[in-house]
This record gives structure tokens, sequence and C-alpha cells, in this order.
């Protein structure tokens, strides 16, 4: 989050706006995602979508602290509350419960569970939404970058 939402989302933001800056800065977290592995298309997508929500949290906040604590909570949530990561299996850190997907790869029974889920997709744009519409910021948006107008983002 200090890299992509402190660093390069607040600079992009400054240079070409708020909308642009978020949208760009969700590319680059996309694509540091792409090191470690291939993914679908599905799976890149919600990262995607991952990171115009906590580019959101950032910019609605003005700080790092909101996106910071969402990405943590999203990851913790996934890995160690349910056991989604690597699907089917417990990672490294253990889980509390250890839920298998199975099915249809487009809701998560594939080997990237919810990462290449649909649903994982239509969750993601719920999140977002609220934060693209609200009347009033929850703070004055990354350095001083906010505009209050919802149709700006």
């Amino acid at each position: 989050e200090v890299l992509f939402r402190g660093w390069a989302q607040s600079f992009l933001v400054k240079q070409v706006g708020a909308l642009a800056g978020i949208l760009l800065a969700s590319l680059l977290f996309m694509g540091f995602h792409l090191i470690g592995a291939p993914l679908s298309p599905l799976a890149m997508l919600n990262l995607f979508l991952g990171g115009i929500l906590f580019g959101l949290f950032a910019w609605r906040s003005g700080g790092i602290i909101a996106p910071f604590a969402a990405h943590f909570a999203w990851n913790v949530t996934e890995d160690v509350g349910l056991g989604l990561v690597p699907n089917p299996g417990v990672g490294g850190f253990g889980a509390i419960i250890d839920y298998d997907l199975v099915g249809r790869s487009l809701w998560g029974g594939s080997a990237e569970g919810l990462n290449a889920s649909l649903g994982t997709s239509l969750v993601l744009v719920a999140l977002c939404l609220p934060l693209v519409w609200r009347s009033k910021p929850i703070g004055s948006g990354a350095h001083g970058q906010h505009q209050p107008d919802p149709a700006a983002v």
C-alpha cells in the first residue's frame, strides 16, 4: 500500500487527476501481481478491481491507513479465516476454517479460488460503488486532490 497508494497513486493523482490516477495505480497493482505467476483474465480483473477499491479508500481518507487495513482484512479473511488460499488447501499460516471451493471455475472452483471468481468481481464492484458516489468526502483526499464531484471518479 505504501508503494501503490502512498507513492504511485499520490503522484498520479497530482499529474492526471483522481479518476485516471486511481485507475493507473490499480493497473500497476494488477501488473505487480503478475510477477508471481500467470493469472487468468478474471483474476487479473479482480486484482484491478481490488486496486480500485484500495485506491478509493486512499483517495477518500487522504492516507494509506484505510487501504492498508482493507487490504490486510481481505487477505487475512481469505487466507487465515477461510483457508481459501491455495484452493484447495491451507496456506503457510494455517486457517481457522478450511473451505475448499468446488464447482465451476467461474465461481471459484479452480486453483485460483476466489481470486478468479465472478462472485469476487461482484463483491468488489459493490464495495467500490458507495465510495464513488459518496456525496461528502471522508477526508480531504490524497494530498488535497479530492474533488467532491462524484462524476470525477
